[in-house]
C-alpha cells in the first residue's frame, strides 16, 4: 500500500466503516548493538526518530517469553496465570523503548488529529532492516500512560509492514469462498462451548 494513505475496513454486522490513517515508524539496526526507530510518515508528519536498545538482558527476556507460552517450559501450570503481568511487562518496557521522546510526541499527535478527523490510526511496523528483534512480540506494545495495548482497539490496529517496490494486485476470485475450521479444545485448559464456537461462524 502507499506510504500515508488512508484506507476504509468493510462493514462488520451493520457497524459502519471506519477510515484510518497510517503511522509508520521503521526499525532498523544502529551501532553498539543498538537500533533506530524512525517515523516515515504520520499525520503530524516524518522524520522524528530516537535510538533505542532492548530494555532486557537475553535471560530475563527469555522469561518473559516463557511466562507469555507456559507451554514452551514444560513446567506445571502454576495457579494464578502469569501472562497478563507478563504482558505489561514486557510490553510497556518495549513501549517506553521505542515510544520516546520526538517518536512518542508524533505518535501523540497523530492520535490527537485523527481522532479530531472521526478516524483511526493503524500503526504499520516496518522490521526488516532490524531482523535481531523481529521475532518480538510487538502486537502487546502497553502504553503506561493509558493503561493500554493499542493493538486492542479498533481505533489504533498494529500491523507488520512490508515496504514492497510495486504493491500486489488485488486477487479477482469467482466463486465461494471456501474456509477451512478449526475448532480447538485443548484438554488441560477450561472446556471450550464448540457448537457455539461453530454457530458464532457460520453467523459471522
Amino acid at each position: 500500500a502507499p506510504r500515508g494513505d488512508t484506507r476504509r475496513v468493510g462493514e462488520r454486522a451493520g457497524m459502519a466503516a471506519r477510515t484510518y490513517q497510517n503511522f509508520d515508524l521503521l526499525l532498523e539496526g544502529a551501532e553498539a548493538g543498538q537500533f533506530r526507530a524512525r517515523v516515515t510518515g504520520s499525520p503530524s508528519g516524518e522524520g522524528s526518530n530516537r535510538r533505542f536498545a532492548l530494555p532486557f538482558e537475553a535471560t530475563e527476556l527469555e522469561n518473559l517469553l516463557l511466562k507469555l507460552d507456559p507451554g514452551r517450559s514444560q513446567m506445571r501450570r502454576a495457579t494464578a496465570d502469569p501472562r497478563p503481568k507478563a504482558s505489561t511487562e514486557l510490553g510497556g518496557a518495549l513501549f517506553d523503548a521505542v515510544f520516546g521522546e520526538e517518536v512518542v510526541l508524533a505518535w501523540t499527535r497523530s492520535q490527537d488529529a485523527t481522532r479530531e478527523a472521526g478516524e483511526g490510526l493503524r500503526l504499520r511496523l516496518q522490521l526488516t532492516d532490524a531482523p535481531a528483534i523481529a521475532g518480538l512480540p510487538w502486537e502487546l506494545l502497553y502504553d503506561r500512560r493509558t493503561n493500554s495495548y493499542p493493538a486492542q482497539s479498533e481505533r489504533t490496529p498494529l500491523v507488520r509492514y512490508l515496504e514492497v517496490p510495486h504493491p500486489p494486485r488485488p486477487l479477482t476470485v469467482d466463486g465461494p469462498l471456501r474456509i477451512l475450521v478449526v475448532l480447538s479444545s485443548p484438554t488441560d485448559l477450561p472446556e471450550l462451548d464448540v457448537e457455539a464456537e461453530w454457530r458464532r461462524v457460520q453467523d459471522a
